[in-house]
């Protein structure tokens, strides 16, 4: 009975009279008697409706007569209900309900307000739990107090959902006061990532994946790039500090200084920064301040089919927060500051708002200021903590249900990094800071300025029993850096009368535009397919100009008699290049279910690119008499077909084992060269490279899902790898070079042995080198590749002790090791020893207050982070930083 009254009770108050059902076609295959159940998934099978019923209500009912042809939905269901006293109608959610006609009268006796007030497990009140009546958009939050109140009926039943609770329903009785406990959850598998372009189960997804999720990034105190790589198997990076860094996955490098980015950085669906070496892609990339974010994904190994060009070892992604349209607007507030050892004092003001508009529209802003304390003293200007680091930036998301087909997500951000100084050091042979530990010896400031644009709108329709998905996206990543050349051109010895200094300024800026459109299927037991096309151009400079300059800053005008006539050392060297690219790509995926066990995945991706390059080269060292060099335009085109091959097998409701072959690929272009390199023999173009990713992997939970566990082996083919070179003039250029490969391991393990304690580690192992020989970097056969450390390994421990009182107190730590790794190819290479960080926080919850306090590399270690052969210079880690922060929930 009470089923029924809950039926009735959605019919009554949250149907709307859209009837468009009635005009929607399904083809009948053949002459047959089908249940009413079978109707009902014939329906579903061909149409985006779905059903609410009692299936005992069809227990005894007679079977229905289907004859072959075209009939409509509301046809079909007025033929098979006709004999059961039964009536239909349509909620706004696409959801046909199936009632009983003469219950809708009794209805109406019990509708009332319920009320009551939801607590954790400790007692303590929660604020903001979601309360909603099941299979209606009906629905509340709690207050600060934890308090709900919320019109319903006896029989429907309420759903309590909270973020870290175990999702809890309760049907409405005679009494009006329900008051819930929600208990922390221990599943720790049920996570849901959208890295593979669907939304599935991170324990379904059959690939190496990994996902931070909300609580985790706050708990740990993250705040950017280098707070979460220790949670990462088979990860490391390169550069000269945040918002300069190469990332790295599986050991696919071949240099410190790759221009041509390895690894894709998506925020949501939108990929950002350059696709070519002519504007530094692999650095000139965001570092997102994660404040706010729903999640970070990591993705190891190309996909093949969903991510095409730049996915060779993987992909970040940043996935953004969703506004809520239910409950009242909330706020978020946290402020902080932080100190380093050795170093100055740092602070930081996070905001974030949600706006529910209606039940179908929403906005949420966030926005953030932060000041890292900077650590690195110059002793050649004297200045200290010289890299400290300036954050500022906003996101805006607007979410909105425009029909039940049509829905539109906007999203516009913009983040600004400003660093006094690159983070590194000088080297010596043996891979040790000549000066001590935090001291470099620079003569110019070399100070970083990082910043983002994106502008984002992605709607998703429902044709039928087809989603089409349109991602229309536009970003401006640029990047500037001040590098010092004083050393390296010789000082004050460089021959150049009076000239103290040489500074050099580097701009680059990508403006890209790209348009996706999908069509896929929706998700059923028999198969799924997915097709589309991806567009995407960029128009990118990057400009540079060194220069010698006197004691008082003005420019250097005499030279030494070997360089008469040739300019002044007021342009040493000076570079112009205009760079354009095109890329389109056609994909397609197949899944097919061969059994409710096993399915199969395959999809195929064919790429076709364009970089059009003018570049003009300048200065002293062009040896042009002072003249501009303006070289002839280059026109490169080249194209790559990639794909993926992935059975699955469910071994069983908690064992999935899995095999997967994917291919990437990294696109050619043209090389700025001097006129001494080309002469040398330089190519003027270099093709794009590609490879090939195996693996084989197995996740499973165990102990009621308390247990979580990812092991995965793969091995990687490489051809035609793109290796950074130095011409005899000095000059970096790319060129192609044999083959190399990659295999190991990679373990996840989460664990929750008991309420309020949850632990996680993860573990890579690498074998990552040289298949054939490259002479034009002196590498052979068997050289380890750079910057692709044997083992890494990492993890984290959580507490939150129990308590009777409305405060909850947590306590944890993390750490990370890296082992050893060599810096580039060729010969004179340098060994960077492994090294270990750890890190300490813990946080007291009150009311709708959280104190949160942390420790990172508690033990103050340095860990060199990568080296360059040619400048002899070493990023360090950060060390020892210590801070405090307060957040407040409105």
């Amino acid at each position: 009975m009470k089923t029924f009254i809950f039926l009735m009770c959605t019919t009554v108050f949250c149907l709307t009279p859209d009837y468009s059902f009635s005009q929607e076609k399904i083809i009948i295959e053949k002459d047959q008697l089908a249940t009413v159940d079978q109707v009902f998934k014939i329906i579903k099978k061909q149409t985006d409706f779905d059903f609410i019923y009692p299936r005992r209500l069809f227990k005894n009912a007679p079977k229905v007569t289907l004859n072959k042809g075209e009939i409509t939905v509301s046809k079909l269901l007025e033929q098979s209900l006709s004999n059961n006293s039964i009536s239909f109608e349509l909620a706004e959610d696409n959801t046909i309900l199936i009632v009983q006609k003469p219950i809708i009268d009794e209805v109406k006796k019990f509708q009332k307000i319920v009320s009551g007030i939801v607590t954790d497990n400790n007692g303590q009140p929660l604020p903001g739990v979601n309360v909603t009546v099941k299979g209606t958009t009906t629905g509340t939050t709690t207050d600060f107090d934890g308090n709900y109140e919320i019109t319903a009926s006896e029989g429907d039943v309420l759903v309590f959902s909270y973020v870290g609770m175990a999702l809890q329903e309760r049907t409405i009785g005679a009494p009006n006061v329900i008051n819930v406990t929600l208990l922390e959850d221990s599943n720790l598998s049920e996570v849901i990532v959208t890295a593979s372009r669907r939304a599935e189960k991170l324990r379904d997804v059959a690939s190496s994946i990994t996902a931070l999720g909300e609580n985790q990034l706050k708990q740990q105190n993250i705040a950017q790039f280098d707070d979460f790589v220790g949670q990462i198997p088979n990860i490391s990076f390169t550069g000269s500090g945040p918002s300069n860094r190469q990332v790295i996955l599986r050991g696919i490098s071949t240099s410190t200084f790759s221009q041509s980015a390895k690894v894709a950085t998506y925020i949501d669906d939108v990929a950002v920064g350059s696709s070519t070496a002519l504007a530094v892609g692999s650095f000139n990339r965001p570092d997102v301040n994660v404040f706010d974010l729903d999640r970070v994904e990591v993705l190891r190994g190309p996909h093949g089919t969903r991510y095409g060009a730049n996915s060779l070892g993987g992909l970040l992604k940043y996935v953004t927060k969703s506004p809520s349209m239910v409950g009242d607007a909330t706020y978020d507030v946290r402020i902080g500051s932080s100190s380093a050892s050795n170093g100055g004092f740092g602070y930081g003001l996070d905001a974030s708002a949600n706006f529910p508009i209606s039940d179908k529209t929403a906005i949420r802003v966030s926005g953030f200021t932060r000041k890292d304390p900077g650590f690195i003293d110059n002793i050649g200007t004297g200045e200290q903590d010289v890299n400290d680091t300036d954050n500022l930036g906003a996101r805006l998301n607007l979410l909105s249900n425009l029909s039940d087909k049509l829905s539109l997500k906007a999203t516009a951000m913009f983040q600004n990094v400003d660093i006094g100084a690159q983070t590194s050091v000088r080297i010596d042979e043996n891979g040790k800071p000549v000066f001590d530990d935090y001291e470099q010896e620079r003569f110019s400031p070399e100070n970083i300025e990082s910043k983002l644009q994106l502008y984002a709108l992605t709607l998703k329709y429902k044709l039928g029993g087809v989603n089409l998905t349109s991602t229309t996206a536009y970003n401006i990543m640029a990047n500037n850096k001040n590098n010092d050349w004083t050393r390296i051109e010789g000082g004050t010895n460089s021959g150049f009368t009076g000239v103290v200094t040489f500074p050099e300024l580097v701009e680059m800026e990508t403006a890209k535009w790209s348009q996706e459109f999908k069509l896929a299927s929706k998700d059923n037991d028999k198969f799924e397919w997915a097709v589309g096309v991806f567009m995407t151009g960029e128009k990118s400079f990057l400009k540079s100009l060194e220069q010698g300059l006197l004691a008082d800053g003005t420019p250097g005008t005499e030279v030494p008699s070997w360089a008469e006539g040739q300019g002044t050392p007021a342009n040493m060297f000076s570079s112009d290049w205009q760079s354009k690219f095109k890329q389109f790509a056609g994909y397609g995926e197949l899944t097919y279910y061969l059994s409710p066990k096993f399915d199969v995945t395959g999809g195929v991706r064919y790429t076709r690119n364009e970089t059009d390059f003018d570049q003009t080269l300048g200065g002293l060292w062009m040896f042009n008499g002072g003249e501009d060099l303006v070289y002839p335009h280059v026109n490169s085109k080249d194209n790559a077909t990639t794909f993926m091959i992935s059975p699955r097998w469910r071994v069983s409701d908690a064992t999935m084992i899995y095999a997967r072959a994917a291919q990437g690929f990294r696109p050619g272009g043209p090389n700025s060269l001097t006129p001494a390199a080309i002469d040398g023999g330089a190519e003027v173009e270099y093709g794009s490279d590609k490879l090939t990713n195996y693996e084989i992997g197995v996740k499973t939970t165990a102990f009621n899902n308390r247990l979580f566990f990812d092991l995965t082996y793969f091995y990687i083919d490489w051809k035609d790898i793109q290796i950074r070179q130095i011409s005899d003039d000095g000059f970096a250029f790319t060129g192609n070079g044999g083959k190399a490969s990659s295999k190991g391991l990679e373990l996840a393990v989460t664990a929750r042995p008991t309420d309020g304690l949850t632990f996680s580690f993860n573990l890579g192992t690498l074998d990552a080198k040289l298949d054939e020989d490259a002479p034009s970097v002196g590498a052979v056969k068997g050289d380890e590749l750079p910057n692709a450390p044997s083992l890494t390994h990492g993890g984290s421990i959580n507490y939150e002790f129990p308590s009777k009182s409305s405060s909850t107190f947590n306590i944890g730590g993390s750490w990370r090791h890296v082992g050893d790794r060599l810096n580039d190819l060729g010969e004179n290479r340098i060994t960077m020893e492994g090294y270990n960080t750890f890190n300490l926080h813990a946080g007291l919850s009150f009311k709708n207050y959280e104190i949160q306090a942390y420790a990172k590399n508690l033990t103050n270690t340095i860990g060199i982070e990568s080296i360059s052969n040619y400048f002899s210079y070493g990023t360090v880690s950060r060390p020892r930083t210590i801070g405090i922060s307060l957040t407040a929930h409105f």
